[in-house]
């Protein structure tokens, strides 16, 4: 049916038209609906019906139909972002004193970047609002008075704004009460714009999705549903056994985190020990609390993938697989037909599912990062319980965006937020901690902790890299597996190498190996710890620290921060196997350079003053360098001595800039220029340059490039994109893909460049972003190997 201003046109019926007013309803009603819970839902509605405003012209019109008809038009050409946000700082707000000007701001930002942020002042002092409403179009007049007439009249916009009013100026106020100061305030009023832009984003995409694509979006989590996961979790822990001293330790740990459940929203630490069953515990309390609270979701955040694969099973398992959403670049669909990837894809953008489980980088992306697949999702964290496992791992960089990013959610947006680890941070420590108070979800019991305490750590002294394996070979002498924990794959693989000298069963984990030869390495390594014909060591890097359900006699771990060592501490007689104590080493490397490693370099420093107050007085530290007392002085002193290197280092810092992320995302200092502003026709509350932090925003360096490699179907993979197939079917190379997630290893850019001057990699596409690697480069022990390519290939080196 043919409507005087379309806003959409069906791809596969060009007679099929949605109406602008028809889309402006839709958007309005989902945004409203996605902040109902935390109280802001004519807010979010109002900026949603104003959105597509500047679509009610003849302009626009003539534009759409024109490009569905094949004709060649130029993408943009016709804006309609503007006229909503022109209309809205424009508003007659006299009445509405003396929250008006900032309210309007904060809904016309929501409406000019419901497709993509954009700076309220950038790098060049220019003012994004100002542009805005300098910009003006002599279709403007004509698309607000069609909007009124065919959508939403001019009564109805001024009740809406009068209840925006209402809204928004407590959550300032909330804003100001938990800030410190003017900067903090405009950091947490940024989070609030932010959020508004996302329900506007969510009410837009989905409607276009559902008009375009026949999209049918999960409904609202009913309560029951919540019941009946939390009534077959608990049938199944009951049935659990308690009959060692560390089982019934866990059933007490559970029961305790079931009776925590009951209290109101908040910020939680668990603190508990490794091997302590804390993702059950965590499930059990986050299903209890979503009961009695009517929680719209529950996240589980973890730092690596080894740890997901391994707890997204756990948690399908005990609830049902049908409510859990994997969200990481290692997910693969068994059925990649594209209605089962588009229905994925679709989840992932809205995190619409009941249960998500994601990667610590996916939640940091969804508070920070600049993409409108990001923004869209931050609103899907309210009223949600949020599980942060291992929260140790959220980069010093990063500390003072996400404790005050934690705190909005937990005081605006009513989510509760559970911080998981064994070495909880000493967040009171920094220059802008959480700003609310963070309470201990189960007390310190000592008769309970001893239960989980299964080793003993201890300084084993210093050694030049080539005099570890000799002082391994030593401690093999008195026990059967050993597990030696390096800082860089360098050392992990010269170790692996020396350690086959003797005739043990050696094994070699790290990040070089694709996620398909780690998975089969533990098994074997697995079932050599248990067959014990010979003596077992495991050369590895991190990625063993966390989340592999593994046991060795002893461990051998490179000095790094203490969060670190009582990580692979964790893998030492894990189950209580021994009586005695397993004993955790730490070795100073006389030759170590970790100059390109600068995080692991400064919190090596940090465990070296610590190491130095323990000799010199451990009654200090409770005689026990894993105590609590000794990872909270270890955190004081790694935030001591990261500021000493940048006073900002938890701010953000901004290579060869005077700002950091923080600055930019709050008062924004260094781009804003009084002269220019004295010269404006009107003043702006609001000037952080969202667009620029986003794009500057990376959880780690992201120079990296996914290189598929020649280990089991890995190679039969890249072979098949090689084919004549994989040059015309689109498909076939995408399910390919697919396939090849578990069979990639990601290289950064240094890693790369050598690799190529050897030629060992190849293209697999015409453009050449798809990469494969030639089968002499993947050594089938250790992984991806690099030659020096100055010395003909010959010498291997990382």
């Amino acid at each position: 049916m043919t409507v005087l201003y379309p806003a959409h046109i069906h791809p596969d019926d060009k007679t099929k038209e949605q109406s602008c007013t028809e889309h402006s309803r839709n958007t309005a009603q989902y945004a409203g609906k996605a902040l109902e819970a935390i109280n802001l839902y004519s807010s979010a509605y109002l900026s949603g019906l104003l959105h597509d405003c500047g679509k009610f012209k003849k302009s626009f019109k003539d534009y759409l139909r024109a490009a569905v008809n094949g004709e060649k038009v130029h993408r943009g050409s016709v804006t309609h972002t503007f006229t909503g946000v022109q209309y809205l700082l424009n508003y007659p707000k006299e009445k509405f004193e003396p929250w008006g000007d900032l309210v309007s701001e904060i809904l016309a930002y929501a409406v000019g970047a419901h497709h993509g942020l954009f700076d309220c002042v950038n790098e060049d002092h220019e003012n994004g609002f100002l542009h805005r409403l300098e910009t003006v179009s002599s279709e403007d007049d004509e698309a607000m008075q069609n909007f009124h007439e065919q959508c939403a009249p001019a009564e109805e916009i001024e009740n809406l704004f009068n209840l925006a009013v209402k809204e928004l100026p407590p959550v300032l106020m909330e804003c100001n009460t938990i800030a410190k100061d003017g900067a903090e305030a405009n950091f947490l009023y940024g989070l609030l714009i932010r959020l508004l832009t996302s329900a506007v984003m969510e009410g837009d995409r989905r409607d276009t999705a559902e008009f375009m694509n026949d999209a049918v979006f999960p409904k609202e989590v009913d309560s029951s549903l919540w019941q009946e996961l939390l009534a077959k979790t608990e049938s199944k822990l009951h049935s659990l056994s308690a009959d060692t001293p560390i089982n019934a330790a866990r059933h007490k740990i559970s029961d305790l985190c079931r009776n925590a459940a009951e209290a109101p929203s908040g910020i939680y630490r668990l603190n508990v020990p490794t091997g302590s069953g804390k993702t059950l515990s965590a499930l059990r309390y986050a299903l209890a609390h979503a009961v009695k609270y009517n929680k719209k979701r529950i996240i589980f955040t973890f730092p690596l993938l080894s740890i997901i694969e391994q707890n997204s099973g756990v948690i399908r398992e005990y609830t049902d697989d049908t409510v859990v959403l994997e969200h990481h670049s290692n997910v693969i669909q068994e059925d990649s037909s594209d209605e089962v990837l588009n229905r994925y894809e679709l989840l992932t953008e809205t995190w619409a599912s009941p249960i998500i489980v994601t990667t610590l980088v996916q939640l940091l992306n969804t508070m920070f990062d600049g993409k409108s697949s990001s923004v869209r999702r931050f609103h899907a964290l309210t009223n949600s319980v949020i599980i942060i496992d291992e929260v140790q791992t959220v980069p010093g960089k990063l500390l003072s965006l996400f404790n005050l990013t934690i705190t909005f959610l937990a005081t605006v947006c009513h989510a509760t937020i559970l911080l998981c680890s064994a070495t909880q941070p000493c967040q009171q420590a920094l220059k802008h901690p959480i700003r609310t108070n963070t309470m201990d979800m189960i007390r310190y019991d000592p008769e309970l902790w001893n239960v989980f305490k299964r080793t003993h750590i201890s300084f084993g002294g210093a050694y030049r890299m080539e005099g570890i394996p000799p002082y391994a070979a030593e401690i093999l002498e008195n026990t059967s597996s050993l597990l030696i924990v390096c800082n860089k794959k360098a050392e992990s693989e010269a170790i692996y190498h020396a350690m086959l000298n003797v005739d043990y069963n050696v094994f070699h984990l790290s990040a070089a190996m694709c996620m398909k030869h780690r998975e089969e390495t533990l098994e074997n390594l697995t079932c050599s710890l248990k067959q014990k014909e010979k003596k077992t060591v495991c050369v590895a890097t991190q990625v063993i620290e966390a989340g592999v359900d593994i046991s060795f006699g002893a461990v051998i771990r490179l000095t790094a921060g203490l969060d670190s060592i009582i990580q692979s501490a964790g893998r030492c007689n894990r189950n209580g196997e021994s009586d005695t104590a397993g004993q955790v080493f730490i070795i100073r490397t006389e030759n170590e350079d970790l100059s390109h490693l600068e995080d692991i370099k400064l919190a090596q420093e940090a465990t070296e003053q610590l190491l130095s107050i323990y000799k010199s007085n451990p009654e200090s530290l409770d005689s026990d360098l894993s105590s609590d007392k000794a990872i909270s002085t270890y955190y004081n002193y790694l935030f001591q001595t990261q500021r000493r290197k940048n006073n900002d280092w938890h701010d953000y810092s901004i290579k060869n800039k005077s700002n950091t992320l923080f600055s930019l995302l709050s008062e924004n200092p260094h781009w804003r220029d009084p002269r220019k502003e004295e010269k404006q026709p009107r003043a702006f509350f609001f000037h952080q340059a969202f667009a620029s932090a986003g794009k500057l925003f990376e959880v780690f360096d992201n120079d990296t490039t996914d290189v598929i490699v020649p280990w089991g179907e890995g190679e039969d993979i890249i072979s098949k994109l090689l084919s004549e197939r994989a040059k015309y079917d689109m498909q076939y190379v995408k399910k390919l893909l697919e396939q090849s997630r578990g069979y990639t290893v990601s290289i950064y850019s240094y890693q790369k460049k050598k690799l190529k001057e050897c030629g060992a990699l190849i293209p697999l596409a015409d453009n050449g972003i798809l990469l494969g690697l030639n089968s002499d480069y993947y050594d089938k022990s250790t992984g991806i190997k690099i030659k020096e390519a100055s010395s003909e290939c010959n010498t291997l080196m990382w």
